[in-house]
C-alpha cells in the first residue's frame, strides 16, 4: 500500500513539474509583452482637437462617411537598416479596435487598398501589450512567417480595460526589426496618436 502511495505522489510531483515547465514556456512565448501606461486625460490632448477638424482616411475596409473624424495622426517609417535618413514614410492610416474577449483587444492602425496593406497591430492583453508592424502585397500569403525583434515600444491608453462601445484613446512609439524566412530585414519606426470606438 505504501508503494502505491509513493508512486502516486511521484506521479503528482512529475505532473506538477511538467506543468511548471509548460507555464515557463508560455511566459517565454510572451516575452515581447510590456506594461502600458494609463492616462485618463489623454483625450484632452490638443492633437485630438486638431483631428476633429480633419476627415477620416477611407480604405477598402471602411465605408465612406463624410461625418467621420480623423482617427489617427501616426507616422510609420520603414527601411532596411537603422539609418532612417533615406526611408519610406507613411501617414495615411485609420484606427479600428476589436474586442477579442474581456481581457484582450487588438488595435489596428492601418491602410489597405486593392494592391497593398501596411500599418501595425497593437495587441493588448490585460495590462500588457506588444506591437506587430506589417507591410505586404494583398496577393501575398499573410500567413508567411516573419520574426520581430522589439527594440523599443511604448504605449499609453486612456483606460485600464475596455468593453464594446467604449471610446479608446492612445499614443505609441516603437522601433522594431522584422526578419522574414528568407532573411530579408525591415526596420519599422512609428510614432503617433489614435482613437476609435471599440467594436
Amino acid at each position: 500500500m505504501k508503494i502505491i502511495i509513493k508512486i502516486c505522489i511521484l506521479l503528482f510531483v512529475l505532473s506538477c513539474t511538467d506543468k511548471a515547465k509548460e507555464d515557463t514556456k508560455q511566459i517565454k512565448d510572451y516575452s515581447t509583452f510590456k506594461k502600458y501606461k494609463i492616462d485618463s486625460h489623454l483625450n484632452e490632448t490638443a492633437i485630438f482637437k486638431k483631428m476633429d477638424k480633419m476627415i477620416e482616411i477611407i480604405n477598402v475596409d471602411l465605408k465612406p462617411n463624410d461625418k467621420s473624424k480623423r482617427s489617427t495622426i501616426v507616422i510609420l517609417q520603414t527601411n532596411n537598416s537603422l539609418d532612417f535618413s533615406k526611408t519610406y514614410e507613411d501617414s495615411i492610416f485609420s484606427c479600428r479596435t476589436k474586442l477579442i474577449n474581456a481581457n484582450e483587444i487588438v488595435i489596428n492602425i492601418g491602410y489597405k487598398n486593392i494592391e497593398t496593406e501596411d500599418g501595425f497591430d497593437i495587441k493588448v492583453v490585460k495590462n500588457d501589450f506588444f506591437i506587430e508592424p506589417y507591410f505586404y502585397l494583398v496577393k501575398e500569403d499573410k500567413k508567411k512567417k516573419k520574426y520581430n525583434t522589439i527594440i523599443k515600444q511604448e504605449l499609453t491608453l486612456n483606460k485600464e480595460s475596455y468593453q464594446k462601445g467604449d471610446s479608446l484613446y492612445g499614443k505609441s512609439q516603437f522601433l522594431i526589426r522584422q526578419i522574414s524566412k528568407e532573411n530579408d530585414t525591415i526596420y519599422f519606426r512609428g510614432k503617433g496618436f489614435f482613437r476609435s470606438i471599440v467594436e
